[in-house]
Formats: C-alpha cells, sequence, structure tokens
C-alpha cells in the first residue's frame, strides 16, 4: 500500500485502536482500506445467508508496550528504511515550502464591458453655445426640430460593471518531504519495532508518555497570496453624430458626420433637419498596481498527529 493516507483509510485502520485495550488488539484478518470503517459486525449480519463461510475470524495485534490509548489512535512505525514482515508501507507528506517560482500569477482576466445608450443632448446655435437643440436617443433617426448650422453631440457616461481576475496558481507550486509509516498487521512484531509510535487524525496533542514527533498530511496547499489586478476607470462614450439636410435622414440636403463631443459646423448658410447619433462605449481594461504581494504560507492538509515513545 504505497500509496497516501485518505481520512476515510485511517478511519479504518483506527477501527481495531478505538478504545480497547491494546494488551489484545482485534483485527480482521482480511482488514482492508475500504471507503466508510464502519460497523463491520452489522455488515456481515446483512450478508447472504447462503454463505457458508461466514465473517472472517479476528486476530489478535500485540501492542501490550503501548500500554492503554486513548481512542482514535493507531500503533504505527516511523522509518526510512523499508517495512517488515506483516506491516503495510504508507506516505504522508511533511515539511510543506514554497520555494523562488512555486507562486505566480496568470494573466490578468477581464470581466464584464461598458456599454453607451440613453439620450443624447444636441447643442447648435452660436458655436453650439446656445441651449439644448434637441436630445434624440441613439442609433434612430431623428428631427433636428427647428435646426441650426452648428452642432454638438454631448455623448452620455458608460455604464456597467467590469472587474478584473488573475488567477494565483502559475507557480511550480508547494514542495515536501515523504514520510513512511509502517501499520501493522495481525501477525506483526509491533513491540519489537522501533521507534513505536502512534497516529491519529487531526492536528491534537500527544497521550500521556508519547512526545510528538511530527504532524503530516495527506497534502499540501501552497498558501500562494491573491494577485492583485485592477479594472480601469471607464472612460467616456464614442461615436458619432452625424446631419441630413433633408427631413428624413436622406442625402438629398448633404450630409455631414462629426465626433461626438467636437463642435462642428454644418453650413453657413443653411441648417440641418435632422440626424443620427452612434455611441461607442470605451474598451475596459485592467491593470496590475504596483504593490508587493504578501508572501506564500503553506500548510498541510488532511494533517495526521504522530507521536512516539
Amino acid at each position: 500500500m504505497a500509496a497516501l493516507l485518505g481520512g476515510a483509510e485511517l478511519a479504518v485502520l483506527w477501527v481495531a485502536a478505538c478504545g480497547l485495550p491494546l494488551d489484545g488488539l482485534a483485527v480482521a484478518e482480511d482488514a482492508s482500506l475500504a471507503e466508510g470503517g464502519g460497523d463491520t459486525a452489522a455488515a456481515d449480519a446483512g450478508a447472504d445467508s447462503n454463505d457458508d463461510t461466514g465473517p472472517s475470524a479476528p486476530c489478535t495485534l500485540d501492542a501490550a508496550c503501548l500500554g492503554t490509548l486513548p481512542a482514535g489512535w493507531q500503533p504505527v512505525v516511523v522509518t526510512d528504511a523499508g517495512c517488515g514482515a506483516d506491516f503495510d508501507a504508507a506516505t504522508l507528506l511533511v515539511n510543506p515550502r514554497v520555494g523562488e517560482g512555486g507562486c505566480a500569477c496568470g494573466a490578468c482576466q477581464l470581466v464584464g464591458s461598458f456599454s453607451c445608450g440613453g439620450a443624447v443632448a444636441i447643442s447648435g446655435g452660436d458655436g453650439c453655445n446656445d441651449p439644448t437643440l434637441v436630445t434624440v436617443a441613439a442609433g434612430a433617426c431623428m428631427s433636428a426640430g427647428a435646426g441650426a448650422q452648428h452642432v454638438e453631440a454631448h455623448p452620455p457616461g458608460a455604464t456597467g460593471t467590469v472587474g478584473c481576475f488573475v488567477p494565483n496558481d502559475a507557480g511550480a507550486g508547494v514542495t515536501t518531504d515523504l514520510l513512511t509509516l509502517c501499520i501493522p498487521g495481525c501477525g506483526a512484531d509491533y513491540c519489537g519495532s522501533s521507534p513505536r509510535c502512534i497516529l491519529s487524525a487531526g492536528g491534537i496533542a500527544c497521550p500521556a508518555g508519547f512526545t510528538l514527533v511530527a504532524q503530516a498530511g495527506t497534502g499540501a496547499d501552497p498558501g500562494c497570496p491573491s494577485c492583485p489586478c485592477e479594472a480601469g476607470p471607464p472612460g467616456p462614450c464614442g461615436g458619432t453624430v452625424t446631419v441630413f439636410g433633408s427631413a428624413g435622414c436622406g442625402d438629398s440636403g448633404g450630409v455631414a458626420t462629426y465626433p461626438v463631443g467636437t463642435c462642428n459646423s454644418f453650413s453657413t448658410s443653411n441648417n440641418y433637419n435632422s440626424l443620427i447619433v452612434d455611441l461607442v462605449p470605451p474598451e475596459a481594461s485592467c491593470s496590475v498596481p504596483s504593490t508587493t504581494p504578501s508572501p506564500a504560507d503553506a500548510s498541510l492538509v488532511g494533517v495526521q498527529t504522530i507521536c512516539c515513545q
């Protein structure tokens, strides 16, 4: 079993150690790392009544050298020399750390856009300084009323919500060291092993008579800080205003097109009589502020506590 121990797997391994005296831990001969680890007696009772083999007979793990453990602690051996007969090997992670290049920011990603719409005020008259000549809707042919020789379209401000997002997982991630545990089976000489240790889920205190050796995990999180990325403010709406000498936006009386927000003279002698305003929303943008991100804070996940005599 050269694999990471998950929480459900450890729960099964701990079934034998939950509150039973360790001078005779009952362990099923066919104990496995199946998901769950519930009431095996109840499961056996629900088996096919025609099955003559019946449930596997329990065996006894000799762990009297440990004394009586609190519930939830599993006897293990910590080693880097390989596991002996009747022991299964399992691997946990220790010493999580993030080195140079472990955390990095991806590219800023734009979310949302701006739009332009609504009423557009049109100025005319004396150098576009007369009161509003007419208010029109963008994109539609509108009458200029009495008309004028000068024209300026005053576009509304842009609307819409724009945000920016940047992933913080573009780096190499977290580095860890491996810790090998040997899980004793029924016939294992546990008390003849060294060092003799116990294992429990969570970051908890060791029982009396044991010393903390390590807190290990089934995984690791690099703890990379969030990456800054800010949306720029909306610029003004752009676009054009097209004025027509005719009343129905036709080209029979002269046509001229100007940028919105500028004052222009259509004619020195004739008024325009209709117009169309076409608006263009400003581009949305993201930028990275010149700030120093906080350092990474690597940590273990699926924490397990290992204590030894």
